[in-house]
């Protein structure tokens, strides 16, 4: 007997093969927090992972993307990796698949500096497989704000119309596996001779008193940054120079700040060239003429004339 044509359709249906699983990535694995930036901020904000924001963390993922994840969590280089899941996210609940992708649902607060603009507004988390690591990409929309109150911690602002933006942007996570990038050590340039021998006659003359921020040289001439911390050391440190014949000219009057004297010195190309070529510094000049103390004589501001 011929069955109905509903019937028909219905056992068809029934014995049609079915999708069990969405189109969600595998992103079992163990990863090294990477890319810090808003990406980074952005994603630890929807994940609830702010342990891990720092250097060295790392964050594993077990589970099924299609069911649930477990995330785990080492902060920091000398932290333990979590006994157990600190966070389970269910699919249908906490996120969704689609096209290959995780999507969360729940979106951060962010703000982005694009320019002098300041944008506010919120980013949306996916997460795909991206080779052995993880790959975090956030969707930023947001635009510039109109504060129509600040005061302290409260603040009211409203969005400015036509400056509505959306960003898209990426970082990766290595798997723990991959080698990390090399990192080059820094090698400080040797000193010239020159720097050399003028830092071993400085030393000799400030015993100390006077301190050496950085000898740098250019076309043979010498810059020394210097401080101290009493005018009475600066005033020695000049007379020093002048009476070992050591030429110098002021870029940088010394001048009292941080709780100390900074001044800038430069030494010519020659180290010694005899102490008649002396050219103090309106500091060295003016503390000269308040010891001086002539009662015809009333000094309010001293300045360098070159010559």
């Amino acid at each position: 007997m011929q069955q109905p044509l509903f019937l028909t359709l219905l056992l068809a249906v029934i014995s049609a093969p079915t999708s069990a699983t969405p189109n969600c990535p595998d992103l079992q694995g163990h990863y090294r927090v990477d890319g810090f930036g808003p990406v980074l901020g952005d994603a630890l904000d929807v994940l609830v992972l702010g342990t891990a924001g720092f250097t060295d963390s790392e964050v594993k993922i077990t589970g099924n993307a299609a069911q649930s994840l477990g995330l785990w969590v080492r902060s920091g280089a000398s932290g333990p990796m979590s006994s157990q899941p600190i966070r389970t996210l269910k699919n249908g609940v906490d996120q969704d698949c689609a096209g290959g992708q995780l999507t969360f649902r729940n979106d951060a607060p962010a703000t982005r500096k694009i320019d002098e603009d300041y944008l506010e507004g919120r980013s949306i988390l996916h997460l795909t497989r991206s080779g052995t690591g993880l790959a975090l990409a956030t969707e930023f929309r947001g635009r510039e704000h109109v504060d129509l109150y600040s005061y302290e911690s409260a603040r009211i602002s409203v969005p400015k119309l036509g400056t509505g933006r959306t960003i898209n942007e990426r970082i990766r996570w290595p798997s723990i596996d991959e080698p990390r990038p090399v990192v080059e050590t820094y090698v400080p340039t040797p000193e010239s001779a020159r720097v050399v021998d003028l830092r071993r006659q400085l030393d000799a003359l400030t015993a100390g008193a006077v301190r050496i921020g950085g000898l740098s040289e250019s076309g043979g001439r010498v810059r020394a940054s210097l401080s101290a911390s009493r005018s009475e050391e600066v005033i020695a440190f000049e007379d020093s120079l002048r009476e070992a014949g050591l030429v110098y000219s002021v870029t940088r009057a010394p001048i009292w700040s941080g709780s100390q004297y900074s001044m800038e010195f430069l030494f010519p190309p020659t180290a010694s060239v005899g102490a008649g070529n002396w050219h103090p510094s309106v500091f060295r000049v003016a503390h000269e003429l308040e010891r001086l103390q002539h009662p015809m004589v009333s000094v309010s501001k001293v300045s360098d004339e070159g010559d």
